[in-house]
């Protein structure tokens, strides 16, 4: 099966005269020639076009996103639209369903193995199919995996690997969102690896679910985590306040990868808070003051900006100290 369904239609390429045509069944019924001259006919099928093809993948990643966010859904429910829906969907539909999948279970609360049961081979089918994509993937697509493959616990040694090996190839084109995924994929995967119990996990190669020895779980935490921290600080002028928030929460909890490139960030994330202090909401406010404290590091002209903007919207953070 190829990664698009394609829809076979005639193409007809007539001679120097007009020709009588019935589409019937898909096929060409030609009248006899004119006594004008011979008609010739051609039909051969073309798939899609890609500007088609990329609307109807548009449309289908905003059904599934419009479907994965009501209160009602259940994974299973997010499952069945998949699976009536797979044979259109393109590379970028794949990684979004996963990841819609994957936070909707941590939404509601599903256990990782109750995600697994309620899922079934049509699980199976979308988490094979991440597998065989994952190097046509873009960076933004290999980050949402990313995130979905750690929420989910799979701990497949050459899933991980490939996932791991291509985003180190494309960690250029990787955007602020797409770090902060990245950084918690990273961060939930370490705090699985240092676990005592292993937890039921999903091989996207070989069903069905197994237990894995964590202690052998793939995680380049000494390059990727470097890798991170350095784009996130070239690119804190494009981030917003929820990603400044995460990234400042995250990435002080890799450990020793991330210690080297801790002063630079949180000089950074600072700077641009500041400059940005009236996007952040009281709760952003808050949340970014304890980031800070949490990870001792001091800022008096950012706890001056957040005390003011939360004067503004009618919050008092007396208390703070950074």
């Amino acid at each position: 099966m190829t990664m698009f369904s394609l829809i076979k239609m005639p193409r007809i390429v007539l001679g120097s005269a007009s020709p009588l045509l019935a589409m019937v069944a898909g096929r060409s019924l030609v009248a006899p020639a004119l006594r004008t001259g011979q008609t010739f006919v051609k039909c051969y099928s073309v798939g899609i076009h890609p500007n088609r093809r990329a609307h109807e993948e548009r449309k289908l990643n905003e059904k599934m996103k419009e479907l994965a966010h009501k209160r009602e859904t259940t994974v299973r429910d997010l499952l069945v639209e998949y699976e009536r829906h797979q044979g259109k969907m393109g590379i970028v539909n794949v990684s979004s369903v996963l990841i819609q999948l994957a936070q909707l279970a941590r939404r509601r609360g599903d256990s990782h193995l109750s995600t697994i049961t309620a899922a079934g081979s049509t699980f199976d089918h979308l988490a094979r199919r991440s597998f065989d994509l994952l190097p046509k993937m873009s960076a933004h697509s290999l980050a949402d995996v990313a995130l979905a493959y750690s929420l989910l616990s799979i701990t497949d040694r050459d899933s991980l690997e490939r996932l791991w090996r291509n985003l180190e190839a494309k960690a250029q084109d990787l955007l602020p969102k797409d770090l902060t995924k990245l950084a918690d994929a990273l961060l939930t995967y370490s705090q699985l690896k240092a676990s005592t119990s292993a937890p039921h996990t999903v091989n996207p190669v070989t069903p069905p679910p197994l237990e894995k020895d964590l202690a052998e779980l793939p995680l380049p935490l000494e390059t990727l985590v470097p890798l991170v921290a350095r784009a996130s600080v070239a690119q804190l002028p494009q981030f917003t306040a929820q990603n400044l928030i995460s990234i400042t929460t995250i990435l002080p909890k890799l450990g020793e990868a991330a210690e080297g490139h801790l002063d630079a960030l949180f000089s950074g994330v600072a700077e641009q808070a500041i400059s940005k202090i009236h996007l952040f909401d009281p709760a952003q406010l808050e949340d970014l003051a304890w980031a800070f404290a949490r990870a001792k590091r001091e800022s008096s002209p950012l706890l001056a900006a957040i005390k003011h903007q939360g004067s503004l919207l009618g919050v008092h953070f007396d208390e703070l100290k950074l």
